[in-house]
């Protein structure tokens, strides 16, 4: 029976104990909000500096995307000048085969007209 006062006694007065701490008077809880409030407004200010500097990285990462796909531009284009020059020293080479073709030819028809060698 005295164990069970006991106890009942400890289980009273720890919820007094609570009690007392939890109902503080407005004129106690009055710095106390204040220093709560400052604290979460300091916080709200960190979260949305971190949201700014999320928004910077990733902006800054967005314009490191765009030069590099600027750059892979610029190196096809580069490609597919060279590419044309190419084309065209290939043209030119075909033309001057050509015109070779052609002078060959005029010898073996002068040659066919004219078979002593002897020129007209």
């Amino acid at each position: 029976m005295q164990k069970g006062v006991l106890i009942l006694g400890a289980i009273l007065v720890s919820l007094l104990m609570v009690s007392t701490a939890t109902a503080v008077p407005t004129t106690h809880s009055k710095p106390v909000m204040d220093v709560i409030d400052t604290i979460e407004e300091k916080k709200e200010q960190m979260q949305s500096t971190d949201v700014l500097s999320k928004g910077i990285f990733q902006l800054i990462w967005q314009l490191i995307l765009a030069l590099i796909n600027l750059i892979m531009k610029i190196v096809e284009i580069v490609n597919i000048v060279t590419s044309i020059i190419q084309l065209i020293q290939a043209l030119i080479n075909g033309i001057s085969t050509l015109i070779e073709m052609i002078q060959n030819f005029i010898e073996l028809i002068n040659d066919l007209i004219n078979p002593d060698g002897l020129a007209i």
